[in-house]
């Protein structure tokens, strides 16, 4: 009885031992995998180009900020504009986007030959800086765009 016992004992303890080794597994690689996505910390939008008064425009994201810059031909008419933003807006940003896809977007054709602007997306995240200019078309692209289309700066 007390053989049947120690038995029971022992497989308790060893089935209860492998589940914690089974769940510390699993966290383990999903731990691995957020990691190798690199975390983005900045997107930046830049329009230049063209004819226009101003050499470029610049908008950039951060965690907790969004920043507006106009840089004129005359240095003494540019205008800079800092926004604290709250966290969850830069995240939900940052997670909607498909940084593998984003790598992959084709650069498209100047539209400076022909007095337009170009538009280039940078996104820096801890490891590189990914810059593509007039990626039109592309879902990771419109999104971005959109977002700091519709986000209040003034």
């Amino acid at each position: 009885m007390i053989f049947k016992l120690l038995l029971l004992f022992t497989l308790f303890v060893s089935c209860d031992t492998k589940q914690i080794d089974f769940v510390d597994s699993i966290n383990k690689n999903k731990t691995e995998i957020k990691n190798q996505t690199p975390e983005i910390q900045e997107i930046t939008i830049k329009y230049f180009g063209g004819r226009s008064i101003n050499d470029s425009t610049v908008y950039s994201i951060k965690k907790s900020s969004f920043e507006f810059h106009i840089y004129h031909k005359d240095k003494s008419k540019s205008s800079n504009i800092l926004k604290k933003i709250d966290e969850n807006t830069f995240n939900n940003l940052i997670n909607s986007i498909n940084l593998t896809e984003f790598k992959n977007i084709k650069n498209g054709k100047s539209f400076q030959e022909t007095d337009g602007n170009d538009t280039e997306i940078r996104i820096k995240t801890k490891d590189e800086t990914i810059s593509k200019s007039n990626g039109f078309g592309n879902q990771n692209w419109d999104l971005i765009i959109n977002f700091f289309n519709s986000f209040e700066y003034n």
